[in-house]
């Protein structure tokens, strides 16, 4: 006679939640990368089995402001859940509006959705890496 049996079988790791950190011109909107990384016993890699997990990204805390941008000039845009694809998703923060009209600078972003699996916070900057507004430049030699 059996004693016990083996009934449901799943995988678990141990992981966490990363927020790349994205730059990026304040005249557009800036995709933010995100993935569900495990620990293989030296190192964290991307979870390629993960495609089930999702958040709200109502769940996102933006704060921290630097330079140039103030928390009401920075949102999420739009509002729909972020789906994971082997271990990767994305998101969009809208392109910086109202307050000034100077939207240079950086925000944070970070989670707390998920108890189980940490987040680190990442970071968006915004029109940082370039002299002013420019469509297009062309090198001459």
């Amino acid at each position: 006679m059996n004693e016990r049996k083996l009934v449901f079988t799943s995988k678990s790791r141990l992981g966490r939640l990363i927020f790349s950190s994205e730059y990026g011109s304040e005249l557009l909107p800036l995709p933010i990368h995100v993935s569900t990384q495990y620990w293989n016993g030296s190192t964290y890699l991307t979870n390629s089995l993960d495609d089930a997990t999702t958040f709200a990204t109502s769940a996102v805390s933006i704060s921290n402001p630097k330079k140039n941008l103030a928390l009401n000039e920075v949102a999420i845009s739009p509002a729909t859940p972020v789906v994971f694809n082997n271990g990767t998703g994305v998101f969009r923060l809208a392109k910086p509006s109202g307050g000034d009209g100077k939207y240079d600078g950086s925000v944070d972003l970070t989670t707390t959705t998920f108890p189980y699996l940490p987040a680190n916070s990442g970071r968006a900057t915004f029109g940082v890496y370039k002299s002013g507004p420019v469509i297009y430049i062309r090198e001459m030699y």
